[in-house]
């Protein structure tokens, strides 16, 4: 199957010595496009995410994006681009594939230390992406991707399952942001971007607190991201 051809303009050359070979859509598109299952040759370890232009999705955001993830890319902050193209009605950028979002980490493991782990990792992200001077602009819980979802304790022994061990260490998890469309850079580090990228994460994580009510201890995370935004009062 072929997305977004033919292609008029090449952004990104293929790093693929093959045609992408694509397979099935993954989840429902919205209005950050479109996303495939996408293989090389026989590794599937990618994905093709397909943007068609519309009022929000003009050829100066995808370019924005596909340069934003790029250069995040290379300091190890986004997956890798594998190609970029433009074909007449959008573009198509692929990419590594990556396996859960921040969110889903949040209501999956539920133990509070491994909880204030994950905001921990998020943090020290942002931080990364603010200190070369990129900021994010739609920085919600999705746009935080997490690859290899394995929880390895102490010991040795590595698990996905909830235990009462105090002692956790995520030390396979790989943090990532995705969909750099509303990104841009700053000079300054009291630029107003940077407090907007941690607000809008606060936002996310209110609102899991309200769809999930029995789930009390989201509010512990809650309270300690709003104690590490009072560096900006």
């Amino acid at each position: 199957m072929r997305i977004c051809y033919p292609i008029i303009e090449k952004i990104i050359p293929r790093t693929c010595p093959y045609e992408w070979r694509v397979l099935n859509r993954m989840g429902e598109e919205a209005n950050y496009g479109q996303i495939w299952a996408t293989c090389c040759d026989q590794d599937c370890s990618y994905v093709l995410k397909y943007l068609a232009y519309n009022n929000d999705n003009t050829k100066e955001v995808i370019l924005n994006e596909i340069s934003i993830q790029n250069e995040c890319s290379e300091l190890g902050l986004c997956p890798q681009i594998h190609e970029a193209w433009f074909c007449d009605e959008g573009g198509a950028i692929v990419m590594d594939l990556v396996h859960i979002t921040a969110a889903n980490m949040f209501l999956k493991y539920k133990t509070p230390i491994v909880r204030q782990m994950i905001l921990a990792n998020i943090i020290v992200l942002l931080e990364k992406l603010h200190i070369r001077g990129i900021y994010h602009g739609d920085l919600h819980l999705h746009n935080i991707m997490i690859r290899h979802n394995t929880i390895i304790k102490h010991n040795g022994e590595n698990s996905g399952e909830e235990t009462e061990e105090e002692n956790y260490e995520l030390k396979e998890f790989e943090y990532l942001f995705i969909d750099f469309g509303k990104g841009g850079k700053f000079e300054r580090m009291d630029d107003p971007h940077i407090y907007r990228d941690y607000d809008q994460i606060l936002g996310h994580l209110l609102d899991l607190c309200d769809e999930n009510p029995d789930d009390t201890g989201l509010t512990d995370i809650v309270k300690t991201m709003k104690i590490h935004m009072k560096r900006f009062d």
